[in-house]
């Protein structure tokens, strides 16, 4: 399915729901995850960033910050990235998004890496980056906790709460509090009103900034304890 900014979103027909905005994927998840999540802690000055993704899907999230983190002015950072994913997408799908062309030439390599790269293993992708993928659901992440850092970033993109509610429940909200470090960020595409006051119930700060175009609001929330 082609976006309004060109590049490609799968839909779901289990789910009913599209893997990223029809109105732009990379548009979106530039927005969203990078400029509003990742950039935001670089220009607070954080040097580690320990990011956990829920939904890894498509892997665009993964590949956008692989990308953008891989240019030399990031080389003081240090990143370790990891995501959760149940359903993972088979190769005759992944290969007909064109992620690798509308984000970069290089991203072709990455994007091959980051899907064929074992479940649990983790894997250097960059000199700054690691990158663990779990096939699992976040609820189990208590279950491997021990293999798992502090995070002060984390990448929420399940599918919406209408098509998904399970994983947006407080229970869940609960769990990714008690992953994460104080100060850390949690961002996501969605803004519905029960979704704040969940983020609350679980004791985030919850904030709400521009969405990405043609899209109100977007949800910022953090972990101030």
């Amino acid at each position: 399915m082609l976006c309004d900014d060109g590049s490609h979103t799968l839909f779901n027909d289990v789910i009913n729901d599209t893997y990223h905005s029809r109105l732009g994927a990379v548009t979106e998840s530039k927005h969203v995850f990078l400029k509003n999540g990742l950039f935001a802690l670089i220009e607070k000055g954080v040097t580690e960033i320990n990011i956990l993704e829920v939904g890894f899907g498509t892997g665009l999230n993964a590949l956008l910050t692989i990308q953008e983190t891989g240019l030399p002015k990031f080389d003081h950072l240090k990143i370790n990235y990891h995501t959760f994913e149940t359903e993972p997408l088979s190769p005759e799908i992944l290969g007909k998004l064109n992620y690798p062309t509308v984000v970069a030439d290089v991203a072709g390599v990455i994007f091959s890496l980051i899907h064929n790269d074992k479940w649990g293993v983790p894997f250097q992708v960059t000199t700054n980056l690691n990158f663990t993928k779990w096939k699992m659901p976040i609820q189990k992440a208590e279950t491997i906790k021990d293999k798992l850092p502090a995070f002060n970033l984390i990448y929420f993109d399940a599918f919406a709460p209408n098509n998904q509610p399970e994983m947006w429940e407080t229970p869940v909200f609960e769990l990714l509090y008690g992953l994460s470090c104080p100060q850390c960020r949690l961002v996501t595409y969605c803004a519905k009103a029960q979704v704040k006051r969940n983020l609350k119930a679980a004791d985030f700060k919850v904030t709400a900034a521009p969405g990405p175009p043609r899209k109100r609001e977007m949800i910022i929330a953090e972990k101030i304890a």
